[in-house]
């Protein structure tokens, strides 16, 4: 979406202008997104997936071949569990 349509949308949506997470605590809420990169050659189209902890913004990231739903798993067991896991923090909400 270019300046233009960001602007014109904020105009006319408030949500959209005023859009934000609030997140109390760390546990409160974790958000995980799939986004495209790019397309590299004999490889293929690449997929970013980073999660974030709302409250604090802290991330971890995977990058995948396939927008498949185990691979936002995988992200999850290998990555952002152990460490929740290390640190005794509780999830309470993943918005996907």
């Amino acid at each position: 979406m270019n300046e233009n349509k960001i602007k014109l949308f904020g105009k006319f949506i408030p949500e959209y202008r005023d859009r934000h997470i609030l997140a109390d605590f760390t546990r409160d809420f974790f958000a995980m997104d799939t986004f495209m990169v790019g397309t590299l050659e004999r490889i293929g189209t690449v997929y970013f997936q980073p999660v974030i902890v709302c409250h604090s913004k802290y991330a971890w990231r995977g990058l995948n071949t396939s927008k498949i739903p185990i691979n936002a798993i995988q992200t999850l067991n290998n990555e952002v569990i152990p460490f929740i896991e290390e640190h005794n923090i509780p999830i309470k909400t993943i918005l996907t």
